[in-house]
């Protein structure tokens, strides 16, 4: 047993070493992916706030300094992996609804927004702190950096939702985007309490206010889709 303790140690010594040697642009990129991969594994583990910066440069075999090296905070960091996963989870509905254009489906578009949605937890987490930690601790520049990238995405929302609903204008496309959004972050928290207030919403006495998250999405959604259809 100490002998494989001291192999890890070893060999951590030895990648952290190969991190500080990094140079070339191929290098630099090939660090991100591992610090972004070690922390989207700690948020998938135990959510946002088991993603600290030391748990992350330890995941993926780095000193904490060196992290700095290619992110300048842990928000910066988190802030990327939510990024990435909001243009998967954003290509993938766009494909989806694709098949509905010009429909005004409000079934299918609802279904198919809820069903990628709630498949994506590791997104859900990092929605429901996007404004009060994700945001935070971060520096202008890349705070502008990430907004640009965000509002081309939320676009992409707003032209495919125009698209399978043309009676809705793009402001009201872009509005729904946004609603969906901001919904989802609530909810999701709402629906995945600390384990004090879960274990209290389990009494008999509660049971009738706890949230379920896929209902009360699907519900919200065609609401909401149906509340501006009708206004023409």
């Amino acid at each position: 047993m100490g002998s494989d303790k001291q192999a890890r140690a070893a060999a951590i010594s030895t990648n952290q070493e190969s991190w500080q040697r990094a140079r070339r642009p191929e290098q630099k990129q090939q660090r991100q992916s591992a610090i972004v991969a070690a922390a989207r594994t700690l948020v998938d583990d135990g959510g946002v706030e088991h993603a600290t910066l030391s748990a992350i440069a330890k995941s993926a075999g780095i000193s904490k300094a060196n992290c700095y090296r290619y992110y300048e905070s842990r928000e910066a960091i988190l802030l990327d992996v939510f990024l990435q996963e909001a243009q998967d989870h954003t290509r993938c509905v766009v494909q989806a609804l694709s098949a509905h254009v010009g429909s005004n489906d409000v079934d299918a578009t609802a279904t198919i927004i809820v069903r990628n949605t709630v498949a994506r937890p590791r997104l859900l987490n990092l929605v429901s702190v996007l404004w009060s930690v994700l945001e935070r601790n971060i520096s202008e520049a890349l705070i502008t950096d990430f907004k640009r990238q965000f509002h081309t995405l939320s676009a992409e929302w707003a032209r495919i939702i125009n698209l399978v609903h043309p009676k809705l204008t793009q402001q009201q496309a872009e509005v729904f985007a946004s609603c969906h959004l901001m919904f989802i972050s609530s909810a999701w928290q709402a629906a995945n309490p600390p384990p004090a207030v879960a274990a209290v919403m389990q009494r008999a006495e509660f049971c009738g206010s706890r949230i379920e998250f896929q209902p009360l999405l699907q519900a919200h959604t065609l609401n909401l889709l149906k509340g501006m259809l009708a206004e023409h």
